[in-house]
């Protein structure tokens, strides 16, 4: 290998190829970039990038481009993954919601994390953080009004519920048993970083957005 270029050792023996499975991949470091470490940063960042194409890889169990609820099931699990924090020490208006930044979702403090439906034990956990995680990607992203990245969502929530086997309406029950509106003595601990956008069409909104100000001011 030439001295300061940076290789790829996945590759197969052909053209533009080494013969010992090694690639040129374009960049050319000077001496002066190799002691500065420049080399051997890029080296490590090639192979994070190697590491996660292999893990989606993983990730990826079943394989389908039809609609499989096998196939769904592993995206849910592959969202839980890239959940920073969930965080369940706070009310939360309408069960659950995201930080501003998007690297914690927020679950009330007082929803049960489970229920029982015939002889299941359903954690709910997954299905809600399926929801939040697409809302936010899609208000972010792709900048889309928050009434449709909700209608998404709540699609893909839908279905990941009855992947599982849940008929959508129990579990649509017992999340509305579990409703807190938004009403002062309801909501008497809500975290500071709460995401309003979708609540920003509630009557109670000016409310809300009180009550989250008192504690970022705290």
């Amino acid at each position: 290998m030439a001295p300061g270029r940076l290789i790829d050792r996945g590759a197969v023996p052909g053209p533009g190829n080494r013969a010992d499975g090694t690639k040129l991949i374009g960049a050319t470091f000077s001496p002066d970039q190799c002691r500065s470490g420049a080399l051997e940063k890029t080296q490590a960042k090639v192979a994070r990038v190697a590491g996660v194409a292999m893990n989606l890889q993983a990730e990826a169990r079943h394989k389908s481009e039809d609609i499989a609820d096998d196939v769904l099931l592993d995206a849910v699990k592959a969202i839980r993954r890239r959940v920073r924090v969930v965080n369940r020490a706070y009310d939360i208006p309408y069960i659950a919601g995201y930080s501003v930044d998007g690297h914690t979702v927020f679950i009330d403090r007082h929803l049960p994390r489970t229920f029982r439906w015939l002889l299941k034990t359903v954690r709910v956990e997954p299905f809600l953080l399926t929801h939040e995680i697409v809302e936010k990607a899609l208000l972010d992203k792709l900048r889309l009004h928050y009434l449709h990245a909700h209608q998404i969502a709540v699609r893909a929530e839908r279905d990941a519920v009855k992947a599982a086997g849940i008929p959508w309406w129990v579990y649509q029950g017992f999340m509305k048993r579990h409703e807190k509106p938004i009403e002062e003595e309801k909501l008497l601990k809500v975290p500071a970083s709460l995401d309003l956008t979708p609540y920003g069409d509630e009557k109670d909104f000016a409310l809300l957005r009180r009550l989250v100000r008192k504690e970022r001011d705290k």
